[in-house]
């Protein structure tokens, strides 16, 4: 998902919402134009035993994983008043025409509940913007098949966005043992066997145990580690809090295919970390041809079935493979080292 500040005045935004007989459905929308001139997605959504703090604090951390890069995407946040205001962007292809996504999400969090707005939705093209509800006709319906493909697939985007959001905002109370990623699978001829979720996502996760460690001493272990392992720590860290004891980057790895072509592998690593233990893991990898950091098309669809990988790209995958897996040892080897008593 590729984000970027959209350039609506905080003003503006908070007028655009405090409509709530205009909020529908997430379930119904885009079926048909709602009777208000703005489309506006709100939800509340219960989430029993939860703090606001709680649910403020996973906004933020699921902002963070969710957006290339939440600086650039969150234009306030406020603890106190329990609310994260994000502009965003997504890519997405309508027979063969590049548009962007553009979209505004408030999240408000209360005791036990939060509640999601989703509105200013807005494709932005060779021939400029265009909000989405001017995709209508009188009739309330799609003006054309093409505007009817076209709010398919971003309603396709934007439910998995909400889907995305209520996942993160779930209590995650992760134990030792939780982990997905196995030893290192051999390469056989034909594939390249990465560690896979629930849903075939590629997800390397680890949960360790570091007998005597306080959240502090890992936490100060893992900031040094990203310090040590990237170029430049500050433009790879994106959330580093003491407090929450947790730490996100987000990298890349140059690669070439068939000793020509540069390809580039982003990752998003996080960090958590609690007394005697810590969780590391690294997923959301974008691959793209070039230099476009950040972005590109899903590691997984380098696949043409299974673990076997697309002619050409079995090497690039094997290094990658390999170098993610190299990042695990390398953060479990400084994680369990004692701190130095000098």
């Amino acid at each position: 998902m590729r984000t970027r500040q959209l350039g609506m005045s905080m003003a503006v935004a908070l007028f655009c919402i405090a409509q709530p007989a205009h909020a529908v459905s997430p379930g119904m929308f885009f079926s048909q134009k709602q009777d208000s001139a703005v489309i506006v997605l709100q939800e509340v959504i219960p989430v029993g035993g939860s703090s606001a703090a709680d649910l403020f604090h996973r906004a933020r951390v699921w902002t963070t994983i969710s957006y290339v890069s939440a600086k650039d995407v969150t234009q306030f946040s406020d603890v106190d008043a329990g609310i994260v205001i994000n502009k965003g962007w997504f890519p997405e292809d309508f027979v063969g025409t590049p548009v962007d996504i553009g979209h505004s999400l408030i999240i408000e969090a209360k005791e036990g509940r939060y509640r999601y707005t989703l509105y200013d939705l807005q494709w932005t093209g060779p021939q400029g913007k265009l909000p989405v509800e001017e995709c209508f006709g009188k009739d309330g319906k799609p003006k054309d098949t093409w505007f009817g493909g076209a709010l398919t697939n971003t309603r396709r985007q934007l439910r998995s966005l909400l889907a995305s959001l209520q996942d993160g905002m779930k209590p995650d109370d992760w134990q030792v043992g939780d982990q997905r990623t196995s030893l290192r699978a051999p390469v056989t001829s034909r594939d390249v066997v990465y560690p896979r979720d629930k849903a075939g996502n590629i997800t390397f996760q680890d949960v360790v145990t570091v007998g005597g460690a306080s959240v502090d001493d890992l936490y100060i272990r893992a900031m040094k580690w990203t310090t040590h392992a990237y170029v430049s720590a500050k433009d790879v860290t994106h959330m580093a809090d003491k407090k929450l004891g947790i730490v996100i980057a987000k990298g890349w790895f140059d690669d070439t295919i068939m000793g020509a072509a540069t390809v580039i592998t982003g990752h998003t690593l996080v960090i958590e970390v609690r007394d005697g233990k810590y969780r590391c893991t690294i997923d959301r990898l974008p691959w793209s041809s070039g230099k476009l950091i950040g972005y590109g098309v899903p590691l997984e669809t380098c696949f043409k079935s299974g673990d076997t990988p697309d002619l050409g790209l079995r090497g690039s995958l094997e290094r990658t493979r390999g170098r993610l897996f190299d990042m695990i040892d390398s953060l479990r080897v400084a994680m369990v080292k004692p701190t130095e008593n000098w």
